[in-house]
This record gives structure tokens, C-alpha cells and sequence, in this order.
């Protein structure tokens, strides 16, 4: 009786855990049931990018209803003087990383290397403070008691192109006295353009990653653009998954992050663009985990890599992806310090030619 139970459960895993990869197109306009895909601007498209199922988008919407609409950045035609690119990707821990000490070491730069001419960070875990789930971008805070940090709150005092993605409510107060919702963020010196936010297939919680394009001017006067993407992946299959394989959750998700950036729907070209793709990708697996293996064929790997652990626990969950051509000359490396989270920043710098 108990083999044949266990057998059937082994049968049910991998009906549910190894299906074919997830469909994703452009959504044709706002959810009906979501807020946050409403414009905030008519000068600042968005394309959403979603599955195709019904199922998936029910399950999305749901979840999506109970966040705040995006922050997205001011327009601007500027096009600054930038060869020596660095970006970082860091998870925040909940909010609770001090972006701004992260901000002022990467702009110095490294004691053995010059300080950069522009700076790009892809952020995790951001937590934005709302009156109410429903409210818009308006923060009240800038550090709770507890070293939470609102992002707008912090970010409006450095004066750079913030575009905010929620993907969840957050429980910033357990007795519900202050809203916020948590998500992915891209926080940039340059200008920040053709926006895409994509919902990842649903899992344990509704997952989400923001893309954008910066672009300046090279020394010799040429321009140049970069597309940037932060994303953050499922921590733990959820319990249809359980039975079938770990990390099954986060391949799912890597196909459809893979499939969702070959659309490009707002820069035309885009999906031909030089690209950085980081984030927490949560592959517990290592090595082992298929979502990594995908994620590395579809957009490369740097030529010399730091490979030390992002995490504290001595994991290595955080990641950058180049999609860079032959002329654009990189370093990568991690961070020493944590900045007040539990991830180290891995940092990528660019020396960014012509494109």
C-alpha cells in the first residue's frame, strides 16, 4: 500500500514538474484586476509581458491586486558622456541594505581601479511604504524601526532614474499598520528607457522582473546602449512541484524570462541589444541547476569570473549575465562588504566602445 503510495506520488511530480515551457506574450493593456499595470505616464510605456495561460493570469492577477502601481523614471533626451560603465546586482534583504553607502563606493571605485563615469544598479527585495496596498507611489518613511528602508524616500536624494517593479505585499508591520509592497528595482545614473515589465510563471509568490534600456556617449562621441534586466526568482517550488525536482520552480521561470526577453516589444532592436541580465536567481543547486545552464546559453558568461558566495551562508545565488560584444571590454567581481544585507553586490564594469 505505502509503494504504491509513493509511487503515485513520484507519477504526480512529474506530470506537474516537468511540463513544457511557459508561453509568454505582450499583454495588449492594463490587467482589469491589477492597479499596478495601470499608466503612470502617458511619457513612460510600459509593455507587460505575461504567460499566455489562463490559468497562470488568474493566479498572477490575484496577487497582483494587492500591490501599488510602479515608480517609473522622469523622460529625458539627455545622453550623457559615459565610457566606463559599472553595474551591480544586490539583493536588499528586505529593504533593510543601505543603498546609498552601496552608491558612494561603487561611484569611487576601487582602490586599484578609476572610478567610474556612470553607475547602474539592479536591485532585490525593494520595499516601497504605501498608506494602503492600493495607494500610489507617495512614501511617508525613509528608514522604519526595524532598518526597512523606503526606496523613493532614499533614492529622491540622489537625483538618479529609479524604475521600481512590485511583485508582492510586504509585511514591513505585522499588525498591518503600514502597508508596502516588495519587487525589483533599477536604479541608474544614465538615462533610463523602453521599460518591460515581465510576470514570471506563479509559483510560491508572484515573481517579477524589470527590464530597461540606458544609454550615453562613448569618449570618441558615439552612442551606445545597454539593456539591463533585475530579476529574482523563486526561492522554493511550490507544492505543486514539490515531488518533481528541485529547482523545477526556477527552470520554469528561466525559460519564460529567456522567452519574455526575446519579444522586446518597447526597443524595436532591443532583443539585439548588449545586455546584463542579474538578479537573485536563488539556484540553491549550484552548478546542477538547470535554470543556471539556461540562463548561461542564452546570454554568456564573463571571461574571468569572481566566483566566491553571494550570500553569507556561503552560497553563491547572485548572479550577472553578459550578452556583450567583442568590443566591450569587462571585469566582474564581488564585493567585500554587505552594505547592511544578508547578499554580497557583484559588480560588472564596462568599458563600453561602440555598439
Amino acid at each position: 500500500m505505502m509503494r504504491g503510495f509513493v509511487i503515485a506520488l513520484v507519477g504526480l511530480g512529474l506530470a506537474t514538474g516537468c511540463a513544457s515551457p511557459v508561453r509568454m506574450a505582450v499583454a495588449p493593456g492594463p490587467h482589469a484586476s491589477c492597479r499596478a499595470t495601470e499608466a503612470v505616464s502617458p511619457d513612460v510605456p510600459v509593455a507587460w509581458i505575461r504567460p499566455v495561460e489562463d490559468g497562470e493570469r488568474r493566479a498572477l492577477d490575484a496577487r497582483c491586486a494587492q500591490v501599488g502601481r510602479p515608480i517609473l523614471p522622469t523622460p529625458t533626451q539627455d545622453s550623457p558622456r559615459a565610457q566606463r560603465v559599472l553595474v551591480a546586482t544586490w539583493n536588499m534583504h528586505d529593504g533593510r541594505g543601505d543603498v546609498l553607502s552601496l552608491v558612494d563606493a561603487l561611484r569611487r571605485g576601487a582602490p586599484d581601479r578609476p572610478a567610474p563615469d556612470a553607475v547602474v544598479v539592479l536591485l532585490q527585495e525593494v520595499v516601497r511604504s504605501l498608506p494602503s496596498a492600493r495607494a500610489a507611489t507617495t512614501a511617508s518613511i525613509e528608514t522604519d524601526s526595524t532598518g526597512v528602508q523606503d526606496i523613493p524616500s532614499i533614492v529622491s536624494r540622489l537625483g538618479w532614474h529609479l524604475a521600481y517593479l512590485p511583485g508582492k505585499r510586504n509585511r514591513l508591520r505585522p499588525d498591518g499598520a503600514m502597508a508596502a509592497d516588495r519587487g525589483v528595482a533599477i536604479l541608474s545614473s544614465l538615462p533610463l528607457t523602453d521599460l518591460e515589465a515581465i510576470e514570471l510563471p506563479i509559483e510560491r509568490q508572484r515573481r517579477v522582473a524589470l527590464s530597461g534600456v540606458v544609454h550615453g556617449t562613448s569618449a570618441d562621441g558615439r552612442a551606445w546602449r545597454l539593456r539591463v534586466v533585475s530579476v529574482h526568482l523563486e526561492n522554493r517550488s511550490g507544492a505543486r512541484r514539490f515531488w518533481a525536482r528541485a529547482g523545477a520552480s526556477r527552470t520554469r521561470q528561466a525559460e519564460a524570462l529567456i522567452g519574455a526577453l526575446a519579444l522586446s516589444p518597447t526597443a524595436g532592436t532591443s532583443a539585439a541589444l548588449p545586455a546584463l541580465v542579474g538578479g537573485d536567481f536563488n539556484v540553491w543547486l549550484g552548478p546542477r541547476e538547470e535554470a543556471l545552464r539556461l540562463l548561461r546559453d542564452a546570454f554568456g558568461t564573463f571571461p574571468s569570473e569572481d566566483t566566491r558566495p553571494t550570500m553569507q551562508n556561503a552560497w553563491r545565488l547572485d548572479y550577472l549575465f553578459p550578452r556583450l560584444p567583442g568590443t566591450v571590454q569587462t571585469t566582474h567581481r564581488r564585493l567585500d562588504a554587505l552594505f547592511g544585507s544578508d547578499h554580497y553586490p557583484v559588480v560588472a564594469t564596462l568599458d563600453v566602445g561602440t555598439n
